[in-house]
């Protein structure tokens, strides 16, 4: 039923034979198994090796035997285990050496907290003057354009060169100034794995450059010998290579480089004499002890020595198996048009056919849409997420690949800059240019399936095999709709109140999240943080004036509604982007929260005359409510018919053989491949959080109502709501898994936003305007006054996940 549905074995012996004459070897696949079960247990796609390296569990449990087991202490003491220390650590630093093909006659490892730390050495100790020049590649990691503050504070000029320009350098007759020219390189690009050519090194050198390499993204799938490239300086880090110990990296310096770095500060460790007033200091000989200020990370060390001794870890066949991969699916990407003929994706750097010597295991793009507009790349990596597919989308920290690989402007980074975009937010497109792409890269962990499920994805959303054409939108009901359940939140993402009657004040139904669960930070916790909050049940008592909070295992907490004049107890909030003011609660209520919760937090609750305004999360929303809100996230109610809700069991059903990986989740009971069932009655409506439920109208019916009265109240539709992983978390056990959300993607989704149940406000004019008090109540009918067009107005016309596709769709799931 998975992926390898309508796919025969011939079909799937020639593309296997396709990968393996790229270098596949299947072998890797029972490698992966035995080394990366958990990958398999929890259901999760894994394709962002060159972010970071996944540890195999042969590497964790041979640590956490040795660490254990065996004693160690700090180097810089002279006791036994402190020897022995010592002497684990020279014999790693050796091991290091070796796996770059080289010794400690010639080269010398500094332990660095990373690459990062590692090019900020070199950038703080290099012989800056107003005679010296740094030059780094286009293409360099911010990592290494930041060196650029250093050489500028002392006056060196510094320049940002393509790679043509700076081979053209090493065949020029000039000279550059001896000891005073720093050029750094990336050994391999992290944004688009390309590797430049390095053989012009020893002309640069020769001409009086010493050489600043970055290889952190290079050693991670490619061995690096460094008799072959000569550079002086070599930047990495270990967990781009085992995945494990992070925080742990290495600057291995070239023995006749040394006399380059030029060492100020000095730190416990690294001297062998110094007086108290730092008049003088005598630094040790070794280069190693020399720059490694204060005690360095001997356990990650220690811990090294294992990821060294890695029996499946051949960096030779490493580098064939993950660029097989990733020329595959290369080759896989170029081929797929939209029904129009228009390419799908949009390759970054990479040039088709390649060498794994030209190229790293990494493919960079951008999807199209059949009209040529780009896709955001969030909308990529948000559904990628809801089907447990890690992906990398930005510009993955390197400022000149992104502006030369999509046409951006310095002036282009400004003005998004001041319109409010910043790295890592939500903004993809702007002036209809993209301002990050995708990235696909692969490790040791990767096999020929997890190409197929990426391609699968892309097909299933991002391929338009028909043009769109519009959809009957739901008719008016002769029927009117009525309330069915009433739902209240007095404590924001904790569990719901059911009620049949209850009265409506200035934020919505009366006390709805008027409460919130606060962490140490000042952050309203949520369930996608703390999906314990669920179990949490408050229960308001209006008549006696109190709130009831229960939990499982827990005595019953109390707290009076009359609030308390006490201004010392004010604090502030942060809600949804929003900063609120709200009164904290004693130490009573924080430590039964930070018991059951296990983290510090307390209870707060919005001040009455603190003002915070609704504002939608669809972009495509223009409202122009002046409505304010308790601590909820956009609106007053969020309606949902239970026509909707069935109708999406329904789909459900519908979609329930097609998945792309097994689902790993907590509340499914079968995680084998091709076999990820879920019963939709498990879901429930409590699981979307609404305030009101309707029935008596069509599916979606809701997304129509621009203005409806309810016993005299008048509701304003605030546009569709935007649905998160929230959903996925079942309300009554606090289990998460990936539906209903994997679901509503496949028909609810417009970009980037999943969209299920309607949000409603009342305004402030319409409550100060009136002296009834409103109440709404279950059987309460629902006038519709006014109607809207949804957003969701058409569908694209697309196979059945059980049709057949063409042969360029090839599967390698295997049926067991």
């Amino acid at each position: 039923r998975h992926l390898s549905i309508c796919l025969s074995v011939s079909v799937l012996r020639v593309a296997m034979q396709r990968l393996q004459h790229l270098g596949y070897d299947s072998d890797v696949e029972a490698l992966r198994d035995a080394h990366f079960s958990r990958l398999i247990s929890n259901g999760a796609i894994y394709l962002d090796t060159a972010g970071a390296a996944l540890p195999s569990e042969q590497l964790l449990k041979a640590v956490f035997q040795d660490l254990s087991t065996s004693l160690y202490s700090n180097p810089h003491s002279q006791g036994p285990v402190s020897s022995g220390t010592f002497e684990r650590v020279q014999l790693v630093r050796d091991m290091v050496l070796r796996f770059f093909n080289v010794s400690h006659k010639t080269h010398s490892v500094i332990f660095t907290s990373g690459a990062t730390s590692a090019l900020k050495l070199v950038g703080e100790h290099f012989p800056w003057s107003t005679e010296a020049t740094f030059l780094h590649s286009v293409t360099n990691h911010t990592s290494v354009v930041g060196i650029t503050s250093y050489a500028k504070d002392k006056g060196a000029s510094t320049s940002c060169l393509s790679f043509e320009a700076i081979n053209e350098l090493s065949n020029s007759a000039g000279a550059f100034t001896a000891n005073r020219t720093l050029i750094a390189l990336p050994a391999e690009c992290n944004f688009s794995g390309v590797k430049p050519d390095l053989t012009f090194i020893p002309k640069l050198r020769a001409k009086g450059a010493a050489i600043l390499l970055d290889a952190a993204k290079f050693v991670s799938t490619s061995q690096l010998d460094l008799t072959e490239v000569e550079a002086d300086f070599v930047a990495l880090s270990f967990y781009k290579i085992f995945g494990y110990p992070t925080g742990l990296g290495a600057l291995i310096v070239r023995k006749e480089s040394e006399g380059l770095l030029q060492k100020k500060y000095f730190g416990g460790g690294t001297v062998t004499a110094a007086v108290k007033d730092g008049s003088f200091v005598s630094f040790r000989d070794s280069i190693s002890e020399r720059f490694e200020d204060g005690s360095i990370s001997f356990l990650s060390i220690a811990s090294l020595q294992h990821a060294f001794h890695q029996q499946h870890l051949n960096m030779d066949t490493v580098q064939k198996n993950t660029f097989a991969l990733s020329e595959y699916l290369c080759g896989e990407l170029t081929q797929l048009k939209h029904y129009n003929g228009r390419p799908v994706c949009e390759i970054y750097g990479r040039v088709y056919p390649s060498t794994s010597k030209a190229q790293g295991p990494v493919v960079t793009f951008n999807m199209k849409r059949a009209s040529g507009e780009t896709v955001g790349h969030k909308e990529v990596e948000k559904l990628a997420a809801v089907h447990n597919i890690q992906i990398r989308t930005g510009c993955f920290c390197n400022p000149g690949a992104c502006q030369q690989y999509l046409g951006l402007t310095d002036e282009d980074i400004r003005s998004n800059h001041e319109s409010g975009h910043r790295c890592w937010d939500d903004a993809d497109i702007i002036n209809g240019k993209p301002t990050g792409a995708i990235r696909i890269s692969f490790g040791t962990v990767n096999v020929a399936a997890d190409v197929d499920v990426w391609l699968k994805f892309i097909k299933r959303y991002f391929v338009t095999a028909a043009p769109s054409v519009e959809i009957r939108l739901p008719s008016a009901s002769t029927d009117k709709p009525v309330i069915t359940s009433l739902y209240l939140y007095p404590i924001k993402s904790c569990a719901a109140m059911s009620v049949q009657s209850w009265p409506v004040g200035p934020h919505g139904l009366l006390y709805d999240r008027e409460w919130s669960v606060v962490d140490d930070t000042g952050a309203a916790l949520q369930q996608k943080r703390e999906p314990k909050l669920c179990l949490i049940r408050p229960e308001l008592d209006i008549d006696k004036g109190l709130l009831y909070i229960d939990a499982p295992a827990m005595p019953r907490l109390t707290v009076s509604l009359t609030e308390e004049s006490d201004d010392n107890n004010i604090t502030s909030v942060r809600v949804c982007g929003d900063r609120c003011q709200g009164k904290a609660y004693g130490e009573k209520v924080s430590e039964w929260l930070t018991t059951f919760l296990g983290r510090p937090c307390s209870l707060v609750r919005k001040l009455s005359n603190h003002t915070r305004l609704a504002k939608s999360r669809v972009a495509s929303v223009v409202n122009s409510s002046k409505a304010s809100l308790s601590f909820s996230n956009e609106a007053h109610f969020l309606v949902i018919s239970e026509a909707s809700f069935d109708d999406l069991k329904y789909q459900m059903l519908q979609s329930a053989s097609f998945s792309f990986s097994p689902c790993g989740g907590s509340s499914c009971s079968s995680k084998i491949s091709g076999n990820c069932m879920h019963d939709p009655d498990e879901i429930q409506m409590r699981d979307f959080r609404p305030n009101v439920v309707v029935t008596g109208c069509q599916p979606y019916a809701e997304d129509t109502w621009k203005r409806v009265d309810v016993d005299g109240l008048r509701l304003q539709s605030f546009g569709p709501c935007s649905r998160c992983q929230m959903v996925n978390i079942r309300q009554l056990s606090a289990k998460q898994d990936l539906e209903p959300l994997r679901t509503l993607t496949t028909y609810r989704r417009v970009k980037a936003q999943i969209l299920f149940g309607h949000l409603f406000t009342i305004t402030a004019t319409d409550l100060k305007s009136s002296s009834d008090i409103w109440q709404l109540t279950v059987g309460a009918p629902i006038d519709v006054v006014e109607t809207q067009a949804p957003i969701i107005q058409e569908v694209v016309v697309s196979p059945h996940p059980n049709q057949s596709e063409p042969e360029s769709t090839d599967s390698f799931y295997h049926s067991s």
